[in-house]
């Protein structure tokens, strides 16, 4: 099993389009998986990705953690 916290030459955003796109799920999907609204989940992964490359220092950690477990299950 490779280590998915740091290895990937991908962005967070990459890897987290990524992963919409494996499962079929949209930001709407996320919202309401998470509880949050649409708004919020664009606004933390769009805006904030924006703002630094790749959103690299201000994505949100628990999008980080869904990422790799996600990423974590595809390699197994």
């Amino acid at each position: 099993m490779k280590n998915n916290l740091e290895d990937s030459s991908a962005t967070w955003l990459e890897r987290y389009n990524k992963m919409r796109e494996r499962h079929g799920w949209t930001n709407r999907d996320i919202a309401r998986i998470t509880g949050l609204s649409e708004s919020t989940i664009r606004s933390s992964v769009i805006r904030l990705a924006s703002e630094t490359k790749g959103g690299e220092r201000r994505f949100p950690p628990w999008l980080r953690l869904a990422i790799v477990i996600d990423e974590i299950n595809v390699d197994c």
